[in-house]
């Protein structure tokens, strides 16, 4: 029996016996030699498969793809397990996990082995759930995975251990964390995300010297509860390094991360509410590139009082806007539907056809998928399309 996860935190089995003699037919064995090259197939695995999971109804819709890959013949079934092994997804709400040490260690070895055992490393490193780890295990999950690219926590309360630095991360992932504080350094993570989740716990943690690379930003922080006072201090050496920058939430997430200055600014999102917006971009680094909005947002959480248009028509005609090429306005219901998005939209426009620039704007309705917007690689991010 074999593991056939994505990212198998608990035991997933599927069988590694050969299929019934009846089936496959005889034609694929005796054709077995025309078969792809076995690093092909994990590839056309790989992207066939939905994408990597962060919770548990994600991580059951990847596993039935790569059953019935499986299934096929034996150079698939190699290929299906090589890719399973790659991808680690525990749900720690699942027994063993976090109430035995012992337990908890003894499935890390087993899962690291496993991986080893078909000459692969784990790539991609999900937890889920809001019990945590034995301290021992969590450190030895983050130690015998040091190889791992990419991690995702999610609705986890006391990550505190497994947030311990790991020297080959490239993108992490934190979703609904009570307490993200961080206590070592990232020096490979490119791509950060901070998503529903506590920004005064963690901004002793956002610092050049624990993220010097990094180049992708989100933040979505989790609004307060009604009338709760937060300690918000700015970070003292904030990062520097952002190509990307993405900001939504409603109660100012840049002033206490301390976003302003990021002279290497390429593309920008805004997913807030028009005041918010209008005030951020009015102290900002300008983007080079692209800036978008989400107007989504100002549609159920905008304050009482406006922005004067007057202040409008500054923002949207300052000449330090004046290399960006792509204007782009997002709403999951109707496109423009804000007054003061719309506003900006339009002096921005004929600001830019005044220059007679390269520019290119564009309003849908499709929804913003923040985890999934990357556009230093491409891609955008759209939901519904």
């Amino acid at each position: 029996m074999a593991n056939a996860t994505s990212a198998g935190g608990q035991p997933r089995f599927i069988s590694t016996a050969p299929p019934p003699s009846g089936s496959p037919p005889s034609s694929q064995t005796a054709d077995r030699q025309r078969d792809l090259p076995h690093e092909l197939l994990v590839q056309i695995i790989q992207y066939a498969a939905p994408p990597l999971a962060t919770i548990p109804k994600d991580q059951r819709r990847r596993r039935r793809p790569l059953r019935r890959c499986a299934l096929v013949n034996k150079a698939w079934h190699a290929a299906a397990l090589d890719e399973a092994v790659q991808h680690l997804f525990i749900n720690l709400h699942e027994g063993g996990w976090s109430q035995s040490e012992e337990e908890a260690t003894k499935r890390i070895k087993a899962l690291k082995e496993r991986a080893a055992d078909r000459g692969r490393n784990v790539k991609t490193l999900a937890l889920f759930g809001e019990k945590a780890l034995p301290t021992p295990s969590a450190d030895a999950l983050r130690n015998s995975f040091d190889q791992v690219t990419q991690m995702s926590l999610t609705k986890m309360k006391k990550p505190l251990r497994l947030l311990g630095g790991m020297q080959n991360l490239v993108i992490l992932r934190l979703y609904d964390i009570q307490t993200p504080v961080f206590c070592g350094n990232y020096p490979s993570l490119k791509r950060f995300e901070l998503i529903d989740s506590r920004v005064d716990a963690f901004l002793p943690s956002w610092s050049h010297e624990r993220f010097p690379r990094v180049e992708t930003a989100v933040f979505q922080p989790k609004w307060p509860v009604y009338g709760e006072q937060l300690a918000i201090t700015p970070p003292v050496d904030p990062p520097h390094t952002l190509r990307a920058l993405a900001i939504a939430g409603g109660f100012r997430p840049w002033l206490s991360l301390a976003l302003e200055w990021q002279p290497k600014l390429e593309h920008l999102h805004v997913g807030t509410t028009s005041n918010e917006a209008s005030s951020f971009l009015s102290l900002c680094t300008a983007p080079s590139r692209s800036l978008s909005f989400d107007a989504s947002a100002a549609e159920t959480m905008d304050l009482p009082v406006g922005v004067p248009l007057p202040s409008w028509q500054v923002l949207a005609s300052a000449p330090r806007f004046d290399q960006i090429t792509r204007l782009d306005l997002y709403s999951d219901r109707a496109p423009r539907a804000d007054e003061w998005f719309g506003a900006f939209w339009h002096v921005f426009d004929s600001s830019q056809q005044a220059l007679g620039a390269d520019f290119v704007k564009r309003s849908t309705a499709a929804k913003l998928n923040l985890s999934e917007w990357d556009p230093l690689h491409g891609r955008i991010g759209l939901e519904g399309l």
